[in-house]
């Protein structure tokens, strides 16, 4: 971690591959990881195209000696981003199987999908009323993992709603475990369709005019049977 957090900006073609090889090991540390570091992932895919075709220790040879063009204000930015959560230190907790999961989503062409899963802490209100309708404030919080991708292939063209769902969903496949050891677990989302949505049976959701987009996303939501789909105004994942 001491290394990483004693990186100047990368200075020879290999370098933004390097750092971005190191730092992508701790995404699950850093709050909107895909969307801080896509500056720099597009940077480094610009520099790997402008190399030469040389097959091996050549190409290798020519990226390690290489020095870059001075980069943008935004690869600069990202950068800069990234050193400054690594060295405020990263700190995650350990998943209770007995206390319940809670999931903020959020999805979007800009940033793509994003969420945070988390415990709340044992003081949060919510634990003595048993009501879950409004998610823990950010001091309640105890960060389990941070998520996040950019959009792939036709998810830039899908519907606001479809998109959020398709976020529920990625997160639902990615951490499967998770949730299937979790008591409960609630997902608070900022499109009030989806909760109707992902409560639906099958069949609900096929009469219901829905897309087979939106029916198969209801369909595995529904195959948890310990979650639930929540509403909250203008929920972020941060």
């Amino acid at each position: 971690m001491r290394s990483l957090r004693a990186w100047s900006f990368p200075k020879t073609h290999k370098e933004p591959e390097i750092y971005l090889g190191a730092v992508g090991h701790l995404r699950q540390f850093i709050p909107n990881y895909a969307q801080i570091a896509e500056p720099l992932e597009k940077y480094k895919t610009l520099l790997l195209k402008d190399s030469p075709s040389l097959g091996g220790p050549k190409r290798k040879n020519y990226s390690i000696k290489r020095g870059l063009s001075e980069a943008t204000q935004a690869e600069k930015d990202a950068f800069l981003k990234l050193q400054s959560i690594l060295s405020k230190g990263l700190f995650l907790y350990h998943q209770d199987p007995k206390r319940p999961l809670f999931i903020n989503v959020d999805a979007s062409k800009e940033y793509g999908f994003g969420a945070v899963v988390y415990h709340a802490r044992e003081d949060w209100a919510g634990f003595r009323t048993g009501d879950y309708s409004v998610p823990p404030p950010r001091s309640k919080l105890l960060p389990i993992l941070f998520l996040s991708r950019q959009l792939q292939g036709g998810e830039v063209r899908f519907h606001p709603t479809d998109m959020e769902l398709a976020c529920i969903v990625w997160v639902l496949r990615k951490i499967k475990v998770h949730v299937e050891v979790s008591p409960r677990t609630v997902f608070y989302t900022d499109h009030v369709s989806n909760t109707y949505i992902a409560h639906q049976s099958v069949q609900q959701a096929s009469m219901g005019g829905y897309n087979m987009r939106l029916t198969l996303g209801a369909v595995l939501i529904r195959s948890f049977p310990r979650v639930e789909v929540r509403y909250i105004k203008g929920a972020t994942i941060t």
